[in-house]
């Protein structure tokens, strides 16, 4: 029997892993729980409960919209928990909602940006779920537990796990109550912020210590705002690009980011196109092959003629470009492919015509040749008017003209010939008409 994941539910050794972390983020003190930590991979996060400083304008957007729903007082209601009510910062935004056993929680939207930084979409699963498939997710599902029960908003920045591409993840949990005041819902942004293991580190400030709050100087949040637009800037005229556009991670070989056209082009939703091997949309992976290590060398390879494979089958021809680029703050090959499909068929439809042409060239040539073996000197007997050919056979004329030309022969008397040996004939049949 199969078990259903969002029925899974935490294993007494994650129970435990929760018991320690939870108390962890609430102090703002992780050096109780170094060892787990380096058992999960990863640096000591930093966390500030309720900032008033947050390091870019979407954070800051965010807690502006909780803020309003709270209306000043208390906690605001889960009706408002909603990723309409928070525009274009839900596609960095997961919502959350705490399922029955009180622990684990199920995610209800997943932004389509952090899906495309993740390559996944945790929508629908748990993080119960996600702690059975990697122990790191622990960090995540602590931070929400610590959230419900100080019941106070939670800044966390943490250092991404093994297998993501972004460095560090700045997180802002949002709670949400219901009319009996349990928290039942958070809205969770989780934005990705560049090279940097934390903010307080990067800047030289102290490490985390009990009740602190982050405070962030303008010079800091102007040089986070100003990356993350850049990325947001990139990321946009990528995604509106009118041209089929795939981005490509070479640590994992797989697709981290895919525009519209390039669905529309092969038939794949974005999802499907990072969850496969980029080589199997090619008919012949080595012209992709090629163009990546190109590309990885520093060369661009622009114009390379390639057939793709389509989600039905079917095949298409593109022109593909390729060239090193940053994206998502990491080190990337861009891939560009241009639809030649209709070019391609009016081409081959050009190469049959003209094969044709040449075959009907070819025919004519033959017949004007089978004409032409009839001119210049004809050997032929005075006497019997037989006709010698090339291998010496004398030949009747019928024949000698029949397998040399199209022509056929039927037989009949000329009136000399007519006269010549039936003249003895013709005058008794004439003696007879006038017999009286």
């Amino acid at each position: 029997m199969v078990l259903d994941p969002t029925s899974w539910t935490y294993s007494p050794r994650q129970e435990a892993i929760l018991t320690r972390l939870v108390p962890a983020w609430i102090t703002e003190d992780f050096s109780p729980v170094a060892d787990l930590l380096l058992e999960l991979g990863t640096p000591q996060p930093e966390s500030a409960w309720s900032p008033r400083s947050l390091p870019n304008g979407r954070l800051q957007g965010m807690y502006e919209v909780w803020r309003g729903h709270a209306g000043g007082a208390g906690l605001p209601g889960r009706a408002l928990c909603d990723p309409a009510a928070f525009g274009e910062l839900a596609a960095v935004m997961m919502f959350l909602d705490f399922r029955e056993d009180g622990r684990s929680l199920t995610y209800r939207h997943y932004g389509h940006e952090l899906a495309a930084h993740a390559n996944a979409n945790w929508q629908g699963r748990t993080t119960a779920e996600m702690a059975h498939l990697s122990a790191y997710s622990l960090l995540f599902a602590s931070s929400y537990l610590a959230s419900a029960t100080l019941r106070e908003p939670l800044y966390t920045e943490l250092v991404s796990a093994p297998n993501l591409v972004t460095t560090t993840w700045c997180r802002y949990l949002l709670p949400y109550a219901d009319e009996l005041g349990r928290i039942t819902s958070f809205a969770c942004g989780n934005v990705p912020v560049p090279g940097l293991r934390s903010w307080p580190l990067a800047e030289g400030r102290p490490q985390a210590t009990k009740n602190r709050r982050l405070t962030l100087s303008p010079e800091e949040q102007a040089a986070t705002s100003g990356l993350f637009n850049m990325e947001r800037n990139a990321r946009d005229l990528l995604a509106f690009a009118p041209t089929a556009v795939m981005v490509v991670a070479p640590e994992t070989g797989l697709i981290q980011f895919s525009n519209e056209p390039m669905s529309a082009l092969l038939g794949h939703s974005a999802a499907v196109l990072q969850a496969i091997d980029p080589r199997r949309l090619f008919a012949d992976p080595s012209g992709y092959d090629r163009a990546l290590a190109q590309a990885l060398s520093g060369a661009a390879p622009r114009d390379c003629e390639v057939g793709l494979v389509c989600a039905d089958g079917s095949e298409r021809w593109a022109l593909m470009s390729a060239h090193s680029t940053h994206f998502d703050y990491s080190p990337r090959i861009t891939f560009w492919l241009y639809d030649i499909s209709a070019r391609k068929a009016a081409e081959e439809a050009l190469q049959a015509a003209r094969s044709q042409q040449a075959q009907t060239i070819r025919q004519l040539q033959a017949a004007l040749a089978q004409v032409n073996t009839l001119e210049g000197i004809i050997p032929i007997c005075s006497y019997c008017k037989k006709i010698r050919n090339d291998e010496k056979y004398w030949l009747q004329v019928e024949q000698y003209i029949s397998e040399r030309t199209q022509a056929r022969f039927s037989h009949g008397i000329c009136p000399d010939c007519m006269e010549r040996h039936f003249k003895a004939d013709l005058e008794e049949a004439r003696k007879l008409r006038v017999k009286p």
